[in-house]
């Protein structure tokens, strides 16, 4: 099998284009009129392979397209044309987030590029590859044409939507023809769009034992407006009958109901990471996590998990839903002595048994173990400041491997804890996909500095420094919110693995982000450790003063006590001064 894989581009003087397959790159020969192509055989190219071009110039990469090719194509024919488009981000780019592509507009049974359906390949001689990602879903794409083939313009022929938002159907053409898309009523084929323009005209009827494939052809149907509704909310406040005295993820279910009666799609959620440092309500601040990746255990539905709901349980649930407010302190007392007892019994060596807990626990190794030694830790020292933990101060992947050795049971109970809580938020997720609600995750920008994530990559944050905000119109002193801020510098040097990690973490829960305080991943107003008063900030990255600069015109920097001073020192740049403001 032979397949000539074909771009209309124009470059300009200087440039070629390279076709990339997985981490090869091959250079494509110029023909004319802008059409570069390349001629692989079967062991240069498979069923299923991504691809993707590149335009080079000097030797490199200058420009890459927006989203890669996928390579899909019946082996029946001895040899494939693809003619190619190159793929820069469209206008309506945003419509091929997950939030739509597998939610809002959901394919009935959940079919989209990230979870392809299975289907027998197509084995007309002409295939046909459009992108349309405004669909809804209760259409479908339909193509309309002249000839025989087509039906005169009288027959609606569907596309397979199996990789949502790109539509493909498989056609045997042997004569020219003019054909435009339609988007139709999925159960009743009544047209409902058509597509805008001159038609498109097919005129090479592809040779015996070829198929030409047509890809990514951009439709111009008409602009369609979307409009969603949502609610944002704590989760903590989803109180319910099933609730133990605090809002679920289980209860996450009956918002959506609600979402859904009342027509909106969305619904984001305040942050759900675990924030116990004292097990006290001082910990009920959403945004001053322990951990990046680790879930509340507030959240978690005790029956759900296996809990029996006994007379006790049923009077202690009682008492707490009684209550006007959210007890933080006797709900999460409860739950960890109920899910303690849960760990130690049948149940939990069961789940611990379990190839699904197995599997968790690898695909989360990076950060679950330091978040579970790190839990026990605080709970032995009372304190989640680890630099009074002794010989466990200072963070080494050794020293915590072998106290998870040495306290298997109590380290093992918080990778347990966070077993279960995943099953059920991901059960929440499930749900709310299936009813075509959205759920949008709050990222917050600061990090603890008493944190799993400080003690375990404190290269990456600058600890003698606080994140905070100018003093304004609303708080004349400034603001400090205790957060160390971030070296971006050291960040860069491992590809900003553990932004990468962290985003990827909330992919698996969230269809979209609520980045909190954005502007602080440009710049960001940073107060040295030594200080509280907000006023004694400076903006970083800034260009500070040198000593002898300000010494030449006149000034003494490093006179003065407390706020009374004109500049304060830069903490990474010895005698560099940043002015107040």
């Amino acid at each position: 099998m032979t397949t000539n894989i074909q771009l209309q581009y124009h470059t300009q003087w200087g440039e070629n284009i390279q076709l990339r397959i997985g981490k090869r790159r091959i250079p494509m020969e110029y023909s004319f009129g802008g059409l570069w192509q390349i001629m692989l055989n079967g062991r240069d190219i498979h069923n299923g392979d991504y691809f993707t071009f590149e335009v080079v110039r000097e030797g490199k990469v200058v420009e890459r397209e927006w989203r890669v090719h996928r390579f899909n194509s019946p082996s029946a024919q001895k040899n494939i044309i693809v003619r190619s488009q190159w793929k820069g981000r469209p206008a309506n780019s945003a419509f091929y987030a997950s939030a739509f592509s597998d939610v809002i507009f959901r394919r009935p049974d959940g079919a989209s590029f990230r979870h392809p359906r299975k289907e027998a390949p197509g084995l007309g001689n002409v295939c046909i590859r459009i992108p349309a990602p405004e669909v809804r879903s209760s259409e479908s794409v339909g193509l309309v044409g002249s000839g025989r083939e087509l039906g005169d313009w009288k027959k609606v022929h569907l596309l397979s939507d199996a990789t949502f938002p790109w539509w493909v159907i498989s056609l045997d053409i042997t004569e020219p023809m003019e054909y435009k898309f339609v988007i139709v009523d999925s159960k009743t084929l009544e047209i409902k769009l058509w597509e805008e323009g001159p038609n498109h005209f097919f005129a090479e009827v592809p040779p015996q034992d070829t198929q030409l494939v047509i890809a990514d052809i951009q439709p111009t149907f008409p602009t369609r407006p979307w409009r969603g509704a949502g609610i944002a909310v704590p989760v903590f406040s989803l109180r319910s009958e099933e609730s133990f005295g605090v809002g679920e993820f289980n209860d996450i279910k009956h918002l959506v109901d609600w979402a859904v009666k009342t027509g909106q799609s969305v619904v984001q959620l305040l942050p759900i990471n675990d924030t116990t440092m004292t097990h006290t309500w001082q910990d009920s601040y959403p945004y001053n996590a322990v951990s990046s990746f680790a879930l509340h255990p507030q959240f978690i539905h005790l029956p759900a998990a296996g809990v029996k709901e006994d007379a006790a349980y049923k009077a202690r649930k009682e008492e707490l839903e009684a209550l006007p407010a959210i007890d933080y302190e006797a709900v999460n007392a409860a739950k960890l002595e109920l899910m303690k007892s849960l760990y130690k019994g049948a149940k939990g060596k069961k789940a611990l048994e379990s190839p699904e807990y197995r599997a968790f626990v690898k695909s989360n190794e990076d950060w679950l173990l330091p978040y579970a030694v790190f839990s026990v830790l605080r709970d032995q020292h009372g304190s989640p400041d680890f630099e009074k933990w002794g010989k466990m101060a200072v963070y080494s992947a050794r020293k915590v491997a072998a106290f998870a050795q040495e306290n298997a049971a109590e380290v093992g109970f918080y990778c347990y804890l966070q077993f279960v809580l995943d099953a059920q938020l991901r059960e929440a997720v499930q749900y709310a996909h299936l009813h075509g609600v959205a759920l949008k995750g709050d990222l917050p920008i600061g990090v603890s500095r008493v944190s799993v994530d400080a003690w375990q990559h404190p290269e990456l944050f600058h600890l003698d420094s606080q994140a905070g905000a100018p003093p304004d119109a609303f708080a004349e002193d400034g603001q400090n919110w205790g957060f160390p801020t971030y070296n971006w510098e050291r960040m860069a040097q491992d590809n900003y693995a553990w932004w990468r990690a962290r985003m990827s973490k909330m992919s698996q829960y969230f269809d979209a982000f609520r980045i909190d305080h954005i502007l602080g991943f440009f710049r960001i107003w940073e107060i040295p450790s030594q200080y509280k008063s907000g006023l004694m900030g400076h903006f970083n990255p800034a260009l500070p003063y040198s000593g002898d600069e300000l010494r030449a015109q006149g000034f003494r920097p490093g006179e003065g006590e407390g706020t009374d001073v004109l500049f304060v020192e830069d903490p990474r740049e010895k005698d560099h001064w940043h002015p107040r403001i």
